[in-house]
């Protein structure tokens, strides 16, 4: 189960990891999070203060809380909140953000994954798509002056799929920034204008970057 809320009152949100301790502080509204690490939702509504190695945040490209964006057109159109995401899935973005003790890991970990990967013919997309054995995925590798280390989409290019990109945000705190398949919207310059756009804002919410 998923938080789903419309509150903008800030929730204090205290990072730590296991390794390194306290990690830092976000103020985060409410309606911006969807998940955290060790609480359900089924437990209950989010309160003021919460201990979190990983939460999940969701918003438009325009930077309004998902919850809002979507229960605001089903107000207006009087249509169900289900219907009111699927019309909105095309701005959507969603950041699992996770505290590291490990500064770069997403990019190392790229480059690991793109060595043992089999890398298939240039696409259109503006990268070289790799296969890992049997699985259905499609890899890409970021280059120097792309702003993600590795992007995995589940399967060919879809409208009805999201592409995961995995960026290194802190030293001590990366993300995987998910959101429509690139390949359908405009390819490399347009995954990277986004991918930009959502670091800022979970820059803007930690507080730091």
């Amino acid at each position: 189960m998923y938080y789903f809320s419309t509150d903008q009152a800030p929730v204090r949100v205290k990072l730590f990891n296991q390794k390194l301790g306290k990690v830092g502080i976000a103020n985060v509204p409410r309606a911006y999070i969807v998940w955290l690490s060790d609480r359900l939702a089924s437990d209950g509504p989010l309160p003021n203060e919460i201990d979190a190695d990983q939460f999940d945040i969701m918003f438009t490209d325009r930077g309004e809380p998902w919850t809002v964006a979507v229960s605001k057109l089903a107000n207006d159109n009087k249509i169900s909140i289900t219907d009111a995401g699927a019309s909105l899935r095309p701005s959507m973005i969603w950041a699992i953000i996770r505290t590291t003790s490990k500064p770069g890991r997403m990019a190392k970990m790229a480059a690991g994954d793109k060595a043992r990967y089999t890398p298939q013919s240039a696409s259109a997309y503006g990268l070289t798509m790799y296969r890992n054995g049997g699985s259905s995925f499609e890899y890409y590798f970021g280059e120097p002056g792309d702003a993600f280390s590795s992007v995995r989409c589940a399967g060919p290019q879809s409208n009805k799929i999201l592409c995961g990109f995995a960026v290194d945000i802190t030293s001590d705190v990366d993300a995987e920034v998910l959101f429509s398949d690139f390949r359908v919207h405009g390819g490399r310059d347009w995954a990277n204008e986004r991918v930009r756009f959502a670091k800022r804002e979970i820059c803007s919410l930690l507080g730091r970057c």
